[in-house]
């Protein structure tokens, strides 16, 4: 009976906080006993002294406060007897962990001897993620679901990838070729020419309605006229033109009927399809060639 009343005494004193000579407690306190890996964890070590009393020196914490890393240090609350001061740290290891040791020196006011007060420690236990019943192997990253795509739908995109390049080569060396045969063409033609022709396919490539497309490839041929053939054929109408002009009959009544198409579109408000226009540049383009090798033979 004797040994058991023993035991219980010595456990009630194991029990007790850590105290110099009876001076005063200290101890850390948590908000969690078992954080997860990398999980904020709010620590507070207090410490109750009597008043009066001169602390000589108050833990400090540095960054790697093995095991733990502190992230924030707060600010020492001091009162009356109590003082408090707020931690964060974490854990980045599963396992079984406690405060490292940490002391409080301090000296009663009527005691010349430095006192030594040693906090009582506070424990963690951080889980381990891992099922250690659960031994399949995962790849790192989740695996990233595709579609099926049959092998004949496959086939048959590439054969079309290459029927598609098939023609779209004919369609580059038909392009090329006409570049070339208008290159050889405008060869022999004077300044004049080359450059209502080059004007011609500007307006070509504009994408313009086709009214516009007519009143401007009009224009285009007065300019012509007026450079190749010294007459103000900008400020004329048609008719006055007509009688400023002394060009072959054939010429003559082309270019005629092609002036009056314009004034048609223009004044008469007909209403041209874009092949249509299209023609009529290409007519237009075919009278200042001609026009331009009858004045240079």
């Amino acid at each position: 009976m004797m040994k058991r009343w023993l035991l219980l005494c010595f456990l009630i004193l194991l029990a007790q906080p850590v105290s110099a000579q009876d001076g005063g407690t200290a101890r850390f306190s948590t908000n969690v006993g078992a954080p997860l890996v990398g999980e904020p964890i709010e620590l507070t070590l207090t410490a109750t002294i009597p008043a009066g009393t001169i602390i000589i020196s108050w833990p400090e914490f540095p960054t790697e406060w093995q095991p733990f890393e502190v992230q924030n240090v707060g600010e020492l609350s001091i009162g009356a007897t109590e003082y408090r001061q707020n931690l964060t740290v974490i854990l980045w290891i599963p396992g079984e962990y406690q405060t490292p040791e940490t002391t409080i020196t301090y000296q009663l006011a009527e005691n010349a001897e430095a006192q030594t007060l040693v906090v009582e420690p506070v424990f963690f236990s951080v889980p381990s993620v891992l099922d250690s019943q659960d031994t399949a192997l995962r790849p790192f990253k989740a695996q990233i679901s595709l579609p099926y795509i049959s092998p004949l739908v496959i086939a048959a995109g590439a054969f079309g990838v290459v029927i598609a390049a098939f023609f779209a080569f004919r369609r580059l060396r038909s392009l090329r070729a006409v570049v070339l045969k208008r290159t050889v063409e405008e060869d022999g033609l004077g300044a004049a020419a080359r450059a209502a022709l080059a004007e011609l396919r500007r307006i070509a490539s504009r994408g313009l309605p086709p009214e516009q497309l007519y009143a401007e490839a009009a224009d285009c041929l007065r300019g012509y006229v007026h450079d190749e053939m010294n007459v103000a054929a900008r400020d004329m109408t048609t008719a006055e033109l007509m009688e400023s002009l002394h060009l072959p009959d054939v010429l003559q009544r082309e270019l005629q009927r092609i002036l009056e198409q314009a004034d048609l579109v223009k004044f008469a408000r007909y209403q041209p399809s874009g092949e249509t226009a299209q023609k009529y540049l290409d007519v237009v383009g075919k009278w200042v060639r001609t026009a331009d090798q009858k004045e240079t033979a």
